[in-house]
């Protein structure tokens, strides 16, 4: 992977804080970074990248004793944020869980500032951002689940001196999988809990069946998965302008696999 390179070097931005404190400086790793490993569907947004897809992830490696990330909401979702093992840096292990609100406005603008971790030690370590859950397209939200939505990444906020490499990633080079499905692909309903329809605390991607099958085979997973959504029919899903699978799957081809686009994933249906 090459040594890391201060943050400076990739065409980050200086820029001071002010906090209680006082006059904090930081440095901004804007999201079109060549150093930042992305999985999943994503699409170019000027700089930054806009996703809504369950379980795609931004992974780098970095000695910073603090992060945060700087995310875009339309309404709210909910993220791991793994780091990797001090003596193993592609294994990783969850660290903490964010929930995001939309119209959180700080310094960075319509960008809200999420803690990815704080008062660490200063050693290369790995880092993960994965979304668990999935997304809603109906205006008014999903009956279902109406706090789920689309998000846009717009940077990674580092100690000022920070350093920034790729990431080791935790699976093997060219073993992909895709996952198509509805709500059990999803993950919906996971965590358990009484109530069905308790979205926000019940769905987790990261312990869907795709996702624990490709961590066993250490593999990558790609997942296009909606709840309710079928192949020529669909249950409630509210999906944008009701699409099916294949509709979706047409409407959204220009998302872009940011890296390793022309290895071809192996595919599951549910």
């Amino acid at each position: 992977l090459g040594r890391p390179s201060p943050v400076g070097s990739v065409r980050a931005r200086m820029r001071a804080l002010v906090t209680p404190e006082g006059i904090s400086p930081v440095i901004l790793v804007p999201a079109s970074s060549p150093l930042l490993h992305y999985s999943g569907r994503f699409l170019g947004h000027g700089s930054a990248r806009r996703f809504d897809w369950p379980g795609v992830s931004i992974l780098f490696r970095s000695s910073t004793t603090s992060a945060s990330i700087l995310l875009n909401e339309t309404r709210t979702n909910r993220y791991a944020v793994l780091l990797s093992e001090p003596d193993n840096l592609t294994r990783y292990r969850r660290h903490r869980e964010i929930l995001t609100s939309a119209g959180r406005k700080t310094a960075w603008g319509h960008y809200g500032s999420y803690e990815l971790f704080s008062g660490l030690s200063a050693e290369p370590r790995g880092v993960m951002v994965l979304k668990l859950t999935e997304a809603c397209g109906a205006r008014p939200p999903c009956d279902w689940c109406p706090s789920f939505g689309a998000a846009i990444f717009g940077g990674l906020i580092f100690d000022e001196g920070s350093d920034l490499s790729e990431a080791a990633l935790p699976w093997r080079e060219g073993r992909r999988l895709a996952f198509y499905g509805d709500s059990i692909t999803v993950g919906w309903g996971v965590r358990g809990g009484g109530d069905d329809r308790a979205c926000d605390d019940g769905e987790d991607h990261s312990a869907a069946w795709g996702v624990v099958l490709s961590r066993m085979l250490e593999a990558e997973f790609h997942s296009v998965a909606w709840s309710g959504i079928g192949v020529l029919l669909n249950d409630a899903a509210d999906s944008p302008q009701n699409r099916t699978m294949p509709q979706m799957a047409r409407y959204r081809r220009r998302e872009t696999l940011l890296r390793h686009a022309r290895d071809s994933p192996r595919t599951a249906l549910n």
